[in-house]
């Protein structure tokens, strides 16, 4: 597929998301698959990177990219790729998909991992679930979580999502929110029950 960038939001230093917008058939997805990219110079280094992006808003991509040091592959989209550019991407794919069988979803999520766990939740909210969904979101520190209030806003607008931002290192004295790690202890105190529930892990 050939798809032109549209726009390029820099969440922090080494974190971005490219929209694209395909100049040629648009190919549906499902939440949770990615898209290989032919990056570089030559299009020779094939980097997959998960759709951020609900299906439902069909027509356009996007991926969420982390400046990785010395990757051949990020590197290039962070300091090469630039808005009205085109990419050469393979039709997404991947098997790490929402299923929606259970009774609850739980989405675990630490750094970047959290990309295909976005799409999930937004399609899952955009179809208007009401099952329970709970979204462990876990990191470093709170620059990390660069989809933090994105997050805050979907649980504000809807009820049925559990949002748990966890942080990890010392160095947020003004975090008031959950401190350490993801454990069975922390979700069962949130409310999982685990008979009822499927979990997606990234």
């Amino acid at each position: 597929m050939r798809l032109r960038v549209s726009e390029i939001i820099e969440h922090c230093p080494t974190i971005k998301t490219f929209c694209l917008e395909p100049l040629e058939e648009y190919k549906k997805y499902f939440a949770g698959q990615y898209l290989t990219v032919h990056t570089g110079e030559e299009g020779d280094v094939l980097r997959p990177y998960s759709l951020s992006s609900s299906p439902t808003n069909s027509g356009s991509y996007e991926i969420s990219v982390k400046l990785i040091e010395g990757g051949l592959g990020s590197t290039w989209m962070h300091t090469q790729v630039k808005v009205g550019d085109e990419l050469l991407c393979d039709e997404p794919e991947g098997k790490f998909t929402l299923q929606q069988a259970a009774l609850t979803s739980v989405f675990v999520a630490g750094g970047i991992g959290v990309t295909p766990v976005l799409s999930m939740l937004k399609y899952a909210l955009s179809i208007k679930d009401t099952r329970k969904l709970f979204f462990f979101y876990a990191s470093r520190h709170l620059e990390d979580l660069v989809f933090h209030q994105e997050l805050l806003d979907l649980a504000a607008a809807h009820p049925n999502l559990i949002y748990v931002p966890i942080i990890s290192g010392d160095q947020d004295p003004e975090w008031q929110g959950q401190r350490g790690r993801v454990n069975k202890e922390l979700l069962e105190d949130t409310g999982v029950i685990f008979k009822r529930a499927e979990f997606y892990t990234c």
